[in-house]
């Protein structure tokens, strides 16, 4: 299989990533790719950014959702 992106550099697994997005192609992209998507909604709108599978207002916002994220729970 192809890991395009980032996810193929590292060698990880694009379904193990989870991507901040913040322009509807990023989002739409990083959705092809298999990866959890967190929009943040600084340069469009949360409706714009639809295809995020969680989307915030900020990145202060997203912070804690993202350390729960990276601590597992």
């Amino acid at each position: 299989m192809a890991r395009p992106g980032a996810a193929g550099l590292l060698a990880v697994d694009p379904a193990d990533c989870v991507v901040v997005e913040d322009a509807p192609h990023g989002v739409n992209a990083r959705k092809a790719a298999g990866c959890t998507v967190v929009g943040v909604a600084t340069t469009h709108a949360p409706d714009d950014l639809g295809g995020a599978d969680v989307c915030f207002t900020s990145l202060a916002e997203a912070a804690p959702y993202l350390l729960a994220v990276i601590d597992g729970r």
